[in-house]
């Protein structure tokens, strides 16, 4: 009876779904940095138009809204860094 942890190696067959695997993560990644960096730039150009929770408009001053968009760029922006690291991290086998 085996107990804990077993490893596993890929090897054969395993190695083409792994590698499947692979370009359809980097697929996805690339799409979801695509759909993002439009999302940016949309909400730069015009971001009481992409206020789809409604916290701009409820804002009690310029400052706060101000506060609002900027956060919201950053993780906007954080977001389309994180996914290029993905996969840069999947093209280097991490």
């Amino acid at each position: 009876m085996i107990t804990g942890d077993v490893p596993i190696r890929l090897t054969g067959a395993g190695k083409g779904v792994k590698l499947l695997l692979s370009k359809e993560s980097i697929k996805s990644f690339k799409n979801l940095m695509t759909e993002h960096q439009s999302k940016l730039t949309k909400y730069k150009m015009n971001s009481e138009r992409y206020d789809n929770v409604g916290r701009l408009k409820n804002t009690p001053n310029q400052l706060i809204k101000n506060k609002i968009i900027q956060t919201r760029i950053h993780y906007l922006k954080h977001e389309i860094k994180t996914f290029h690291q993905n996969i840069n991290n999947i093209f280097n086998g991490k």
